[in-house]
């Protein structure tokens, strides 16, 4: 058993751990570590940040020293001149920010094999507890055998050992698992949608063509054109909202998933009606 690194001070926050906590143990983000169990590979720093939206607080954890055991796989990024590539004048745009984005890469354990696992929860009225039964990937805190990426990233509260069962923030390849779920929805929406769509990490830009025609006041202006194009395409991102919701990817309050021609992404706002892209006050300021 390894203890890697110094425990951030913000693990001291009650008010964090109590938000925390049970947000994270009970959407089987982490599987519980009993005492009888054998103790995980690497015991990671943890603490918190304060981050919007609720529970106000996000956890974080310090992957460095088991990040060194990873392979060096690319991360996908996306430019400016991509994003460009997509937008024609005028386009119509929606952008959509994964929920815990990071928590969709499930980890695949000893053994890569989905089980169905019965557990004790507490019930509606919190003085008792029920059986529920639950789908867990691959191998569990009492079968590991401790060489898979579970057993190298664990954390530490208040005495209570938990293992990560799925991609946490910062481990080195975390985004990489991400990005083959996001390309999925990319291609998907381009190919049956004929929505042009583009991802970052967790954040999605998604532009609809609008037919070119001459100069107008845009669609804050209700340019018949672009109202024409809102009303024919809103159905199209109905469909998307459909398919992404079908496949448990929930958003987050971050996106604005309003058929605009001016939003923010990626730090950046681009406005298809005058054909330019703004830096955000935030942006010029680091």
């Amino acid at each position: 058993l390894s203890i890697s690194g110094t425990t951030h001070p913000s693990k001291g926050n009650d008010e964090a751990k109590r938000a925390l906590i049970p947000t994270i143990t009970h959407s089987g983000v982490l599987e519980y570590v009993c005492r009888w169990h054998r103790m995980p590979q690497a015991i990671l720093a943890t603490g918190s940040v304060t981050k919007a939206p609720a529970p106000w607080h996000q956890a974080v954890t310090d992957c460095r020293p088991v990040n060194v055991y990873a392979f060096s796989w690319k991360i996908k990024y996306i430019t400016v001149a991509d994003i460009c590539l997509m937008l024609r004048p005028c386009s119509l745009m929606t952008v959509l920010d994964l929920r815990a984005a990071y928590h969709l890469v499930r980890f695949g354990g000893c053994t890569g094999l989905a089980q169905i696992v019965a557990r004790w929860v507490t019930n509606h009225d919190g003085k008792g507890y029920r059986r529920s039964r639950f789908r867990r990937a691959g191998c569990g805190p009492g079968d590991c055998t401790g060489l898979c990426d579970k057993s190298m990233l664990a954390i530490c509260v208040e005495g209570h050992v938990g293992r990560f069962a799925c991609a946490p923030f910062g481990h080195k390849v975390s985004n990489t698992g991400l990005a083959i779920l996001t390309d999925a929805v990319v291609e998907w929406v381009s190919r049956w949608l004929e929505i042009n769509s583009g991802a970052y990490v967790d954040d999605f830009l998604n532009a609809l063509d609008v037919h070119l025609h001459e100069i107008c006041k845009g669609l804050e202006g209700r340019c018949p054109t672009g109202c024409a194009a809102a009303e024919a395409g809103q159905p199209k991102f109905d469909a998307m909202d459909q398919m992404m919701s079908d496949c448990a990817l929930t958003f987050s309050t971050k996106g604005d998933m309003t058929l605009s021609q001016r939003h923010l992404f990626i730090g950046i706002i681009f406005d298809t009606h005058q054909g330019r892209m703004f830096v955000t006050a935030e942006k010029l300021a680091k």
